[in-house]
């Protein structure tokens, strides 16, 4: 029992992307407290035989809260098709981390709450054009505010 417990935990943190052409991305994604800050860690690591590239903007994090989606707030950058540069190139076995702070990005409501952030499993190859589903990546976390960013600015 105590095994299948800690493989679901795994599951939940946890994804990996394939496909016929033998590309996989092992996608993690963390929550970390700094001080007053709510910090988000995505992490991808190529585990095929071949490069892989990821944009290197940070990825869209959605929060919700007891099955309901947090309004997200933050800046919304309008950007243009992304370009091969916009990309980082990761090697076979290779890892990069996003870190971002999403501490004023999303309507957090006041109190203690347990909040659950979701990361997308996909995965777009910029050179062969194609998208690649994978399941999403989601963790929990607990965070307390007595600041409303929408109203106490």
């Amino acid at each position: 029992m105590r095994f299948f417990i800690l493989l679901v935990v795994f599951a939940i943190c946890n994804a990996s992307v394939a496909s016929d052409l033998n590309i996989y991305v092992e996608k993690k994604l963390k929550i970390e407290k700094e001080k007053n800050k709510i910090i988000a860690v995505a992490r991808s690591k190529n585990i095929s035989n071949e490069s892989i590239y990821i944009l290197k903007y940070r990825p869209n994090i959605y929060i919700y809260l007891n099955d309901s989606p947090i309004d997200f707030i933050g800046v919304i950058y309008k950007k243009s098709e992304p370009s091969i540069d916009d990309y980082q190139k990761i090697l076979p076995n290779g890892v990069t981390v996003r870190k971002f702070d999403i501490t004023n990005d999303f309507d957090f409501k006041l109190g203690l709450h347990r909040y659950k952030a979701v990361l997308s499993g996909g995965y777009i190859d910029p050179i062969k054009n194609e998208f690649f589903h994978g399941k999403e990546i989601s963790t929990f976390f607990n965070y307390k505010t007595d600041k409303n960013p929408i109203h106490d600015n």
